[in-house]
């Protein structure tokens, strides 16, 4: 990618020990790393800067990519570090210190964003075209994130907002009922703005969930308390994100090393995109199996606020103390000691079953794993998959549900498999519609070939055809959209 050069080298001679006049006195960090995210987008000329500080010329608004990372100490007496970026130019590395920038790329969301403040409203990314309107205090609909900036949805369009004040993303709205066992502090916000207020225990409607904190309206207004001060059952079991609570869960054993779990799990967030996992720990809370097989009475139909019987088989290296959940973007691990899939031909691959029609839980569902059945653990590169519905007309092929999940890379424990989330099917069209009857394509778009490493050695090695079944064909009936869509 070319860079623009604003400021020519001669130029750099007269100005290069004033220009870090604006940002008083300076001192580089001796310490650098390889870069979280690989490029960052620079909104405003930025200044270019040599290892001791001083300016080679100007960067004009683009984005770079970021070689690494470090700090750099600037303002009067001890002042105080900010970060600083090495980049590729036509003059060789160089360093940026930008004042408005913003790392890595746009990410799509559909996130909500609790604004506790007065937030002015912007036209673009980089806050350099403002629409002179402002939104008060609420909860507005995300539509991408990028850093600490949000492109939102308002009357006026999609706008660009960069909140100064508090504020939450990922509230999930909701209508329940909670259960208080000992009084509460009530809070304006979850940054600990008390109120000077109270709720004795009693059952309470929350219409918010963030993390652990609920919301809930009052005679104050808007209030907000923390989960953990009114929930004094130590035997419920929750994720870091509070995505899911699990209670009365009991294990059994069902073989060497085998358990069966069975339990009852709340739904306090939208799990669209993510996979429920749970861990078994011996008592020094070490990790000793996984699994990701759970099965959820009415998942697919599963509002937040629900409560609902699960059941799930688990291995686990030793007898299990307890156990953990996690929820994770798009893969969930399940280890065992031994398995062969006849779907997969080599080390490993994925497994990709046929769907079928579950009228109970009003939905199409598809099963995706990706294992490895070898006694080896196992590092593959990024691998993207793409999760299609096609509706067959004679020759041609028309898209009726598309999904991108994240990618798969990494460690592969040895024994093991990773299983995809990949969305239920209720038979309704792109427009929520439903469709027609007729012949349907359920299928995977997967790459050619997959390199991988057994981890401890350097040998790159290669699967090809890894990915066996990749579509099945499906006759859906009139009478079965009638049901399901409720016509």
């Amino acid at each position: 990618m070319k860079k623009k050069l604003v400021l020519v080298i001669t130029m750099a001679l007269c100005v290069g020990n004033l220009g870090w006049e604006k940002y008083s006195a300076f001192a580089m960090s001796t310490e650098t790393n390889k870069p979280k995210e690989t490029t960052i987008t620079l909104f405003e000329n930025t200044p270019l800067l040599s290892d001791n500080g001083n300016t080679l010329g100007i960067l004009s608004p683009q984005t770079v990519t970021i070689l690494k990372t470090g700090q750099r100490r600037v303002g009067h007496g001890e002042g105080y570090f900010v970060p600083i970026y090495q980049i590729s130019t036509w003059l060789g590395k160089a360093w940026v210190m930008p004042l408005n920038a913003a790392l890595g790329e746009q990410v799509p969301s559909q996130a909500n964003l609790e604004l506790f403040g007065v937030e002015p409203l912007y036209f673009d990314p980089g806050l350099t075209n403002p629409t002179w309107i402002q939104l008060a205090p609420q909860t507005v609909k995300v539509k991408s994130k990028w850093g600490d900036r949000y492109l939102i949805e308002t009357q006026k369009g999609d706008r660009w907002i960069a909140p100064r004040y508090e504020s939450l993303y990922g509230v999930e709205e909701v209508v329940r009922e909670v259960q208080l066992h000992n009084e509460i502090k009530l809070l304006r916000s979850p940054s600990g703005l008390e109120t000077g207020a109270a709720l004795s225990p009693q059952r309470v409607k929350v219409n918010a969930v963030w993390r652990d904190w609920y919301r809930t309206e009052s005679w104050l207004g808007p209030v907000w308390f923390k989960l953990t001060e009114m929930d004094n059952d130590k035997d419920v079991i929750r994720d870091h994100d509070n995505f899911v609570s699990i209670s009365n869960l009991e294990s059994s054993a069902s073989g060497t090393n085998s358990y069966s779990l069975s339990g009852v799990i709340t739904i306090n967030q939208e799990l669209r995109g993510k996979v429920v996992e749970i861990h078994a720990l011996d008592s020094n809370k070490t990790v000793t199996g996984s699994t990701a097989e759970i099965t959820i009475e009415g998942i697919s139909l599963a509002k937040i606020g629900d409560t609902l019987r699960f059941s799930a088989p688990i291995f686990s290296h030793g007898t299990p103390n307890s156990f953990e959940v996690v929820v994770k973007d798009s893969w969930g691990l399940t280890n065992l000691d031994f398995f062969s899939d006849g779907m997969i031909n080599n080390v490993a691959g994925i497994s990709f079953g046929p769907p079928s029609i579950d009228e109970n839980k009003i939905v199409l569902i598809s099963g995706l794993q990706f294992k490895n059945q070898s006694k080896n653990d196992l590092n593959i590169e990024p691998l993207s998959i793409e999760f299609q519905i096609n509706k067959v007309i004679g020759d041609r092929k028309e898209i009726v549900k598309s999904y991108k999940l994240s990618d798969l890379k990494g460690k592969i424990p040895a024994m093991s498999w990773y299983k995809a989330y990949l969305p239920a099917w209720n038979l309704t069209d792109q427009n929520a519609a439903p469709v027609a009857p007729g012949k349907y394509e359920v299928s995977i778009i997967v790459p050619s070939l997959l390199k991988y490493n057994i981890v401890g050695s350097d040998v790159t090695e290669t699967l090809y055809d890894f990915a066996r079944y990749q579509k099945w064909d499906v006759e859906i009936t009139q009478d079965q959209i009638n049901k399901i869509t409720n016509n």
